[in-house]
């Protein structure tokens, strides 16, 4: 298996199956004694509430956070709490690839997110200063002709740096904006309960007055090139 399809790929655990809570006889989990649809702490939003499971071959029902505990210390061979049978052990399982990609993004600190956001800022202005500068030799031939031009640092090929802004765009803002927004309206889901650290409306924020600065770039840039097509 390539090293791609194993990120993509979660590691197989105990086959479980859901259980109606209607059905089970007991209203708590048998090892843990603790009540089913409950939480340990209510004061922990991230805390899932405890619900029945049952486990294969030997069709015993427990708490399914009792049972991932008991999992982790009875490795490399998993068994059942009550009996002690080896538990089947289901199938690999596929994640989507958004959830991968979300989870990566969570690895990164906000002062490494912040560098790359204004990383892609520090690229566009060294483009601007660049493109600009191998203008000098026409902008002096046309202010030999009296024409009224800008600075000559700042005459550019907006079809260029528009390019370059389209790419910065494309590559770091829709997803930072994107996780913030989810963040802000499913921050209880096991995947997104991840990125509470991160993403928060200030976050969105940031991302939004990045693009704002962008297109006041832009619009210099139109602007001086709608100069330069007038004096022609």
């Amino acid at each position: 298996m390539s090293r791609l399809a194993k990120l993509l790929v979660q590691p197989p655990g105990v086959d479980t199956a859901p259980v109606d809570l209607d059905s089970v006889p007991d209203d708590h989990c048998f090892v843990c004694k603790t009540i089913y649809n409950t939480v340990d702490d209510p004061d922990d939003p991230e805390e899932q509430p405890e619900s029945p499971v049952q486990i294969h071959p030997c069709n015993h029902i427990l708490g399914e956070r009792c049972l991932d505990q008991w999992i982790a210390t009875c490795k490399p061979i998993p068994n059942c709490p009550m009996c002690r049978v080896e538990l089947t052990v289901a199938p690999p399982v596929e994640e989507p690839f958004i959830t991968k990609i979300l989870l990566a993004i969570a690895n990164l600190s906000w002062f490494q997110i912040q560098d790359r956001l204004v990383g892609d800022l520090v690229h566009i202005f060294r483009d601007l200063n660049g493109i600009g500068t191998s203008w000098n030799g026409a902008v002096s031939a046309a202010r030999g002709r009296n024409l009224r031009l800008p600075e000559a640092g700042t005459i550019v090929c907006y079809s260029a740096i528009g390019a370059t802004a389209n790419m910065a765009i494309m590559s770091s803002i829709p997803m930072n904006i994107f996780t913030g927004i989810l963040y802000l309206f499913h921050a209880n889901t096991s995947v997104v309960s991840r990125f509470h650290r991160y993403y928060n409306a200030a976050f969105i924020i940031n991302s939004l007055a990045y693009v704002l600065v962008v297109a006041c770039i832009m619009g210099v840039i139109l602007y001086q090139s709608r100069l330069l097509r007038n004096h022609r």
